[in-house]
């Protein structure tokens, strides 16, 4: 719902700032956002972590625990090859995302102008709230219709190859 929200947002302020007004709205409420942050956190609460010290010291934690992390990753990978395949695979599927996220609005402007001759840009806001609220819509149909029964359905059931 937040990017369904935020895609309408994005083209109102395209449509009525020019081409910047998704960064522009976005600045503000990145500056709107920083400023209750500082205003409202609290500072020097023994909660919240101590002094700055306590801060460095969390971090240098972090960094060891990240190492120890990508150790265990790595024997994981070698004994469960199972489990290395699978990270090859989500990082291929991944790689496929990110390209479809750079790609999906020069494509569209390309095919826009192509088809229909339009020189000016397609409304990315609105359709990316489309795709989000189909993408929503198709999760929830999915999740009502499998949960309707007790066995998982086969790879043939109809709404796989649809989706």
């Amino acid at each position: 719902a937040v990017s369904i929200g935020s895609g309408v947002l994005a083209e109102f302020s395209a449509a009525t700032l020019g081409l910047t007004g998704p960064f522009l709205t976005s600045l503000s409420l990145c500056v709107t956002g920083s400023v209750l942050i500082s205003r409202t956190w609290p500072k020097g609460n023994e909660s919240c972590g101590g002094a700055m010290s306590g801060l460095t010291q969390g971090v240098a934690e972090m960094l060891g625990s990240a190492a120890d992390g990508l150790r265990n990753l790595v024997a994981l990978a070698s004994e469960h090859r199972g489990a290395a395949f699978l990270v090859v695979v989500q990082a291929c599927f991944e790689t496929v995302m990110y390209i479809a996220l750079f790609m999906w609005t020069p494509t569209l402007s390309a095919s826009a102008q192509e088809l229909f001759g339009i020189g000016t840009p397609p409304p990315y806001g609105l359709i990316f709230s489309l795709l989000m609220a189909c993408l929503m819509l198709g999760s929830l149909v999915f999740q009502i219709v499998t949960s309707s029964s007790s066995a998982p359905p086969s790879p043939l059931w109809p709404p796989y190859p649809i989706s």
